[in-house]
């Protein structure tokens, strides 16, 4: 039997431990003696590091070019693509659901990265006539930031509307994290 991995907090791009030190195990649902891995027990502090941190980062992506941004997010469909089987594998032990669809769920994250990672060249805006004489009116597309959760890495905003403070799923998120860190 295999010794259960210990994942840490992503934050600033280094994987640390909760600010309390406290850990808990996730078991397989599917057998409950079977321990997936050991993950942070996280608090406000680690929270609040979390947030400090995204909104550091968001400062310079913002001004990373549109299509640089894309580029980044096709490269982690990429990087998923390369690890589909592993990652559906990780899924459906941590979560105890279907290998097939597990590997849905991860194709779903592939396309969605895909097809954002070409959003990154489709870049428009409105131009409107002015009620000003001499004066145009324009519209242009910049990430924005928000603070969003879920078990999806929100790929859509990374380009054009916003940057993400994601909150991934035990095992699967943190695990495909970990598969996509130095991307940029």
């Amino acid at each position: 039997m295999t010794t259960a991995k210990s994942f840490g907090n992503l934050i600033d791009g280094e994987w640390v431990p909760s600010k309390s030190g406290r850990t808990f195990a996730d078991h397989s649902p599917s057998d409950t003696r079977q321990i997936v891995a050991s993950f942070p027990d996280s608090g406000p502090e680690d929270i609040a590091a979390s947030v400090e941190a995204a909104e550091r980062a968001f400062r310079s992506w913002r001004l990373v070019p549109a299509p640089k941004r894309g580029e980044i997010v096709f490269r982690m469909g990429e990087i998923l693509a390369r690890r589909k089987e592993e990652l559906a594998r990780a899924m459906a032990q941590e979560m105890g659901k279907p290998l097939r669809e597990a590997r849905g769920d991860v194709q779903e994250g592939i396309d969605v990265c895909f097809h954002i990672g070409g959003e990154g060249r489709r870049l428009h805006g409105f131009t409107t006539p002015s009620e000003l004489p001499d004066k145009t009116c324009f519209t242009t597309r910049q990430p924005v930031k928000s603070r969003q959760s879920g078990r999806y890495i929100a790929a859509p905003g990374l380009t054009h509307h916003q940057s993400a403070l994601v909150q991934c799923s035990v095992f699967s998120g943190d695990f495909s994290l970990e598969a996509c860190v130095g991307i940029v």
